[in-house]
């Protein structure tokens, strides 16, 4: 699960594989629920008829994900359906649209105040097409072609002036201009079906089919620097989990470690990476790093807990650790320890001071330690 939104309604959204999702708004205050969405596939109606007249169910139409644009709630459906769910009330629809000019829709951002759609306007098409959406009406605002070299799309990056776009075949920026404009494509095989990690300051990281090395991709001309946020402590054998810029520095995280970066790649300090220590799920806030992990009873190694000291654990707990960042990443602090019977754990979120640790069936709120 994540949390799409933040304010009177806390907004989560939890994709349940290969089942329709579910969006759940409950009181930011209180924690008691407001409005649910248990089938998310019900506010876009019946399956659409192809173009012969026939109504089937085609893949396309059983992809579903959502993203929150300021008060709204943004539901989309693999069909090129969209539909807009007010937050802050009882989930009713702001406005639906159907397909215009794509019809299998491959990825949603957002841009201010416009949500960016990228797909095929039919299935078999090779001439991917881009639309700029006001995300307050859903109104077509931009309209472009995305450049067929690139192949497939596969994910959206907006950029201050532009969007990039991913494909199996390599990576474009265009332009937030008439006609979407192409400013640069890359196409070197280093980049070529490489997954999103951050965006930050000049660059685009992307990850390579291993997960464990770092392209940059810089934002001007879409000249490439491989091997990024390379480290010097070995943890470059774990396979990527996750990369964030950090008040203009690099946040890598990888399961056995986390490490922080200057804004060149090189390493800033010391690693947080230890051998007692997994980072199943990161959550940053401010110049503070929270990580949390579930150590099951017969884990082997000592568990370190709320004390501090090293001891044996007999049921599954939580930990949650907060690191600073002002000289690396320093441990501030014993962890936060809770029983975690019963938990699986698959997103951490911080906001407004409270924890929110997703689980499968549940979204616990704890105050995030200062110290």
């Amino acid at each position: 699960s994540c949390v799409l939104s933040w304010g009177p309604s806390l907004v989560v959204w939890a994709p349940l594989g290969s089942e329709p999702g579910r969006v759940v708004s409950v009181d930011a205050a209180s924690g008691a629920e407001r409005w649910r969405l248990d089938e998310a596939t019900r506010v876009f109606g019946g399956p659409l008829p192809t173009a012969s007249g026939d109504v089937v169910d085609r893949t396309e139409q059983r992809h579903v994900d959502a993203l929150a644009v300021g008060s709204l709630v943004i539901v989309w459906r693999g069909d090129g359906r969209l539909v807009a769910l007010h937050a802050d009330r009882s989930g009713e629809p702001a406005w639906r649209q159907e397909p215009d000019s794509i019809h299998q829709l491959q990825a949603v951002a957002a841009h201010g105040g416009d949500i960016v759609c990228v797909g095929l306007p039919e299935a078999g098409s090779d001439a991917p097409r881009v639309e700029v959406r006001g995300a307050s009406d859903g109104s077509v605002r931009l309209r472009g072609a995305c450049p067929q070299a690139i192949g497939r799309p596969r994910w959206l990056q907006c950029v201050p002036k532009g969007v990039l776009i991913g494909g199996a075949d390599g990576v474009a920026l265009l332009e937030f201009e008439p006609d979407l404009p192409l400013r640069w494509q890359q196409l070197e095989q280093r980049v070529r079906g490489c997954d999103a990690l951050a965006c930050g300051g000049d660059w685009m990281l992307l990850a390579d089919g291993t997960q464990r090395r770092v392209v940059a991709v810089q934002l001007a001309d879409g000249s490439t620097r491989p091997d990024f946020l390379r480290s010097s402590d070995g943890t470059d054998a774990n396979a990527f989990a996750g990369v964030r810029c950090l008040q203009g520095r690099w946040l890598s995280h990888r399961l056995l470690a986390l490490t922080l970066h200057q804004p060149d790649g090189t390493l800033a300090g010391e690693a947080a990476g230890s051998p007692a220590r997994r980072h199943d799920q990161i959550a940053v806030s401010g110049d503070a790093v929270f990580s949390a992990e579930i150590v099951q009873p017969d884990a082997p190694r000592p568990f370190e807990g709320g004390d501090g000291r090293a001891a044996p654990t007999m049921m599954p707990r939580l930990a949650v650790r907060r690191f600073v960042t002002a000289d690396g990443l320093r441990l501030a602090g014993p962890p936060l320890v809770l029983q975690a019977e019963g938990l699986r754990m698959t997103a951490l979120d911080t906001v407004d001071g409270w924890l929110l640790i997703g689980c499968d069936d549940r979204t616990l709120a704890l105050a995030a330690p200062t110290r």
